[in-house]
C-alpha cells in the first residue's frame, strides 16, 4: 500500500503553525471547536507519518537495536563534564554513577544471578584514581593500600579485569604510591583489601613497577592472574609474568629478543592444561617498530597479525579449540581473528574499535565503540548492533554471554 509522503519535520511544524492561531482564538465555544479540530488534525498527521516511516527504503548500512538476549554489557558515557559508568541488559541501559563525578565501568563476570562489575572513579577531593566493584548494582567496598611509611592513605587504585567463582569475585589491578610513579600488581577478592602480587620495591629493589591486567579462574578454583613487570628502566626491561593461585612465574624475560618487546597483556584465558595470554607484539622491521596482535601457549610466542600493517589487540578468548584475538588498526577498523586467519568486522559510518570478543555455542560477540567513539557497539557474528544513539560519547568496554 502506498502512502502520502509527509517530510520528517512535517508534524512538528503544522503543530507549531495550528497551536500558533489556537491560541487567538479566546471565546469558550470556539476554543472547544477549534480543540476537536486540532486533535483530529494531529492524529491524522500521526498516522500519515508512521505509514511513512513503515514504507521507507532500508539504509545501505543499517545499524539495528540490539536485539540480543543473555547479552551483558558494560561501559561508560561522556556527558560533557564527566565520565558516567553504565550497564546494559539485553540492550536496556542501566547507569551506574549519577554524573556528578568521573566514574568508568571496565569489566564484568556474571555468576549465576549475580552481576559483578569492575571499574574506577577520579576522587573529586584528591583527583586520585579508585576502584570501584558492584554486585547487581550495589557497590561493595574495595580498599587501596600502597605499602610504606605514610602512604596507606595517599595512593591510588585501578580495577581492570573481573572473573567469578562460586559466586565470588576477584578482581586484577594495581596499586600505586601517591605521586604514581610506582605500581604493585594486587588481585582483591570481594573487596576489600588486596592481595600484593609483588613485593614492595624497598624489599626487593631488582622489581620495579608491576601490573595485573586479566584475571581467569578455572572450574577447578585455580586463580591465574597475567600482566606486566618492569625491571628497571625502558622498553627493553618489560616482561611478561603471570601468577597462578598468588605464585608468580615468569612467561618473558626483561630484554627485548629476536621477535621485538612485549606490550600490554590483554587477557588471559586457561583451557585445560594449557594457558594462553594475549599481548600487543612489537618487533622492528624495516627499521620501524610495527605493532602485532600475538599471544603466548604455555609460553610460546605466536604472532598473529600481518606485519605489514601496524595492529594493536585488545581481548583474547579461547573456545572449542580456538583461540580468538579482537584488535584494531589505525583507520580505525576493527578485526577478530579465528585461528590467525583475519575477519575485518562491519562499521557503521566513521570507523569503529573493538575492546572485547566473547565467544558462546560457537557464535562470536564483540564489543566496542564506533562513528568516533559517539555510539557504543557490539558485533554478533559480522553483524553490528547499536547501543546508544550516538547523541554522546559511548563506549563499550566488555561483554559476557550467559
Amino acid at each position: 500500500m502506498s502512502h502520502l509522503h509527509i517530510p520528517d519535520n512535517f508534524v512538528i511544524e503544522k503543530w507549531h503553525i495550528i497551536t500558533k492561531r489556537f491560541t487567538t482564538m479566546n471565546t469558550p465555544t470556539m476554543y472547544k471547536t477549534r480543540l476537536a479540530l486540532v486533535a483530529s488534525v494531529l492524529l491524522t498527521l500521526l498516522l500519515h507519518s508512521c505509514s511513512k516511516k513503515d514504507d521507507a527504503a532500508t539504509p545501505s548500512n543499517p545499524v539495528t537495536p540490539n536485539p540480543l538476549p543473555n547479552c551483558d554489557v558494560v561501559g561508560y558515557e561522556y556527558n560533557g563534564s564527566h565520565y558516567i559508568a553504565k550497564y546494559w541488559k539485553n540492550g536496556v541501559e542501566t547507569r551506574l554513577s549519577n554524573g556528578m563525578e568521573d566514574v568508568k565501568a571496565n569489566a564484568i563476570s556474571v555468576s549465576g544471578n549475580d552481576v559483578f562489575i569492575a571499574g574506577d572513579y577520579n576522587d573529586p577531593n584528591t583527583y586520585y584514581n579508585l576502584p570501584k566493584l558492584w554486585k547487581n548494582g550495589t557497590e561493595i567496598p574495595m580498599n587501596v593500600i600502597y605499602p610504606g611509611a605514610g602512604l596507606e592513605n595517599k595512593c591510588r587504585g585501578y580495577a581492570l579485569d573481573v572473573a567469578t567463582y562460586n559466586g565470588s569475585a576477584y578482581v586484577a589491578g594495581y596499586v600505586s604510591d601517591g605521586g604514581g610513579s610506582t605500581s604493585i600488581a594486587v588481585l582483591w577478592v570481594n573487596g576489600g583489601s588486596p592481595l600484593l602480587l609483588c613485593p614492595r620495591m624497598d624489599q626487593d629493589l631488582n622489581n620495579g613497577s608491576s601490573f595485573a591486567r586479566s584475571v581467569f579462574v578455572t572450574p577447578e578454583g585455580d586463580v591465574y592472574v597475567a600482566g606486566e613487570q618492569y625491571i628497571g628502566g625502558g622498553l627493553g626491561n618489560k616482561q611478561i609474568v603471570m601468577w597462578k593461585n598468588g605464585i608468580k612465574s615468569q612467561i618473558t624475560n626483561h630484554t627485548a629478543d629476536v621477535n621485538g618487546f612485549p606490550g600490554y597483556v590483554t587477557s588471559i584465558h586457561v583451557s585445560g592444561s594449557d594457558v594462553y595470554i594475549g599481548c600487543t607484539y612489537t618487533p622492528e622491521i624495516g627499521g620501524q617498530l610495527i605493532q602485532r596482535v600475538a599471544y603466548f601457549k604455555n609460553r610460546e610466542l605466536i604472532l598473529v597479525s600481518d606485519p605489514s600493517t601496524s595492529h594493536f589487540e585488545t581481548s583474547l578468548f579461547v573456545a572449542n579449540n580456538s583461540v580468538y584475538i579482537s584488535g584494531n588498526s589505525g583507520n580505525p577498523s576493527p578485526s577478530i581473528w579465528k585461528n590467525n586467519q583475519e575477519t575485518l568486522l562491519p562499521t557503521i559510518k566513521y570507523g569503529a574499535t573493538i575492546n572485547r570478543v566473547f565467544v558462546k555455542n560457537n557464535d562470536v560477540y564483540g564489543c566496542g565503540e564506533s562513528d568516533l567513539k559517539s555510539k557504543a557497539v557490539v558485533w554478533k557474528n559480522n553483524t553490528i548492533y547499536a547501543l546508544t544513539d550516538g547523541q554522546k560519547t559511548n563506549i563499550a568496554t566488555d561483554i559476557f554471554i550467559r
